[in-house]
């Protein structure tokens, strides 16, 4: 199953809504966002 989620851009995407949602809530209001993403 990992190779098959590693294999897509689902995290990714995820992340991605992740961030924009945080955003639209008002958690993130910098233009510069910066992700670490040692833990992948």
């Amino acid at each position: 199953m990992i190779t098959k989620i590693k294999d897509t851009n689902v995290i990714e995407s995820v992340n991605s809504q992740i961030v924009l949602d945080a955003i639209d809530e008002g958690f993130i209001s910098d233009p510069n966002v910066a992700i670490d993403a040692g833990h992948f």
